[in-house]
């Protein structure tokens, strides 16, 4: 079940009751890029319509088997990567190391951090990320996710 709220988050008295959207899905296979810069992140099918999600990057969290993992979620076409149109998902799972193709998860957005941005390189994806990943770090720290 997708379900999409009006953003209401103050991030310094997060819970989980406050989110974004929350969907859920199944990893598949990706063409497995991040894995070339130690970004490997996990391709997510999901079940729903998510069409009208906004695209972009969000600080997000990913349920795997009951556990809650925190971590940062895209959505949107990739035009780094590859000129498609079409809308991937995928999520960057922070110190995880797992083979989970095939699992069902459930995935929970708490704060968008930016837009979709064209880079000349996976590198500069890299480093694009690598900012992402402090800001979602820090988010997280002032909640009790």
């Amino acid at each position: 079940m997708l379900i999409v709220q009006v953003p209401k988050m103050n991030p310094t008295k997060n819970t989980t009751e406050e989110y974004l959207f929350r969907l859920n899905g199944r990893v598949t296979f990706g063409k497995k890029l991040g894995r070339t810069v130690n970004m490997p992140t996990a391709n997510i099918l999901p079940y729903e319509d998510i069409s009208y999600i906004p695209t972009g990057v969000y600080a997000a969290t990913i349920t795997i088997e009951d556990v809650i993992h925190q971590g940062i979620l895209h959505i949107g076409n990739r035009p780094s990567i590859d000129n498609e149109k079409n809308v991937t998902l995928e999520v960057y799972i922070f110190n995880f190391n797992r083979d989970i193709y095939g699992y069902e998860v459930t995935i929970t957005a708490y704060l968008h951090i930016r837009n979709t941005i064209a880079f000349d390189s996976l590198s500069q994806v890299k480093e694009q990320v690598d900012k992402d990943i402090i800001i979602a770090e820090d988010f997280f720290l002032g909640t009790n996710l």
